[in-house]
């Protein structure tokens, strides 16, 4: 007996889970692809330039870099 196919095992494995999980599965497949996501022209985001005071864009910038480079910052 000849050892199954990467997909017929796929296949196989796929039948016992139930749809949250096979749709998981079918993200994790897609994220693994080769092909570059597509962005947004930058034009089209020219709608929301302004959007930000310069204080809330001032208190956003700090938030990040307090917050960049912790993993789980008070056990959360």
């Amino acid at each position: 007996m000849s050892e199954p196919s990467i997909r017929d095992a796929l296949l196989k494995e796929l039948e016992h889970l139930p749809e949250p999980d096979r749709r998981r599965v079918l993200a994790y497949a897609r994220s693994l692809s080769d092909e570059i996501p597509r962005g947004v022209p930058g034009s089209s985001l020219r709608r929301f330039a302004g959007a930000l005071s310069e204080s809330d864009a001032a208190e956003m910038e700090a938030a990040i870099d307090g917050g960049c480079e912790q993993v789980n910052p008070g056990g959360r």
